[in-house]
C-alpha cells in the first residue's frame, strides 16, 4: 500500500505541472512578504495561506480530470461542445484574445468565490481591520 502511494506521488510530481505551480506560489509568497497588503500579518495567517493553497492544488488536480471526463461524456452524447473555442486558433492575436477571455472568466468566478468565503466563513482579519479603520 505504501509503495503504491509513493508511486502515485512520484507520478503526480513528474506528470503534472505541480512543480511550476509551486514555483509560482513561492514567487507570489516572496513578493507578498516584501509588498505586504497588511502590516504585521500574523504567522498563522501566512500558514493558513500555505494550507489553503495546498488544498486548492489537490482539489484542482483531482477535480480537473473528473470534470473533464464528465464534460467529454456529456458532449459526446449531445454531439457538440458547450463553447466553441476553435475560433481562437488561427493567429497569435486570437490566442492572446483567448488567454484574456480565460483570465476574465477565472477572475470573475474567483471574485464571487472570494466574496462567498467572507459571507460563509466569516470576516477574516483583513475585513475586521478594514471595519476597525472605518470607525
Amino acid at each position: 500500500m505504501l509503495q503504491r502511494l509513493q508511486d502515485l506521488a512520484l507520478s503526480f510530481w513528474t506528470t503534472t505541472p505541480v512543480k511550476l505551480w509551486i514555483i509560482f506560489v513561492l514567487i507570489g509568497m516572496t513578493i507578498e512578504a516584501f509588498l505586504k497588503a497588511e502590516k504585521n500579518q500574523p504567522w498563522r495567517n501566512i500558514w493558513f495561506n500555505v494550507k489553503y493553497s495546498t488544498v486548492y492544488l489537490v482539489v484542482i488536480f483531482i477535480a480537473s480530470p473528473t470534470l473533464n471526463m464528465i464534460v467529454s461524456w456529456v458532449s459526446q452524447r449531445l454531439g457538440v461542445g458547450w463553447i466553441r473555442l476553435d475560433i481562437f486558433s488561427d493567429s497569435y492575436a486570437q490566442q492572446a484574445a483567448a488567454a484574456i477571455l480565460y483570465f476574465i472568466i477565472v477572475d470573475f468566478f474567483y471574485y464571487w468565490y472570494h466574496r462567498a468565503q467572507h459571507q460563509l466563513i466569516g470576516s477574516g482579519s483583513s475585513t475586521q481591520s478594514t471595519i476597525a479603520k472605518s470607525r
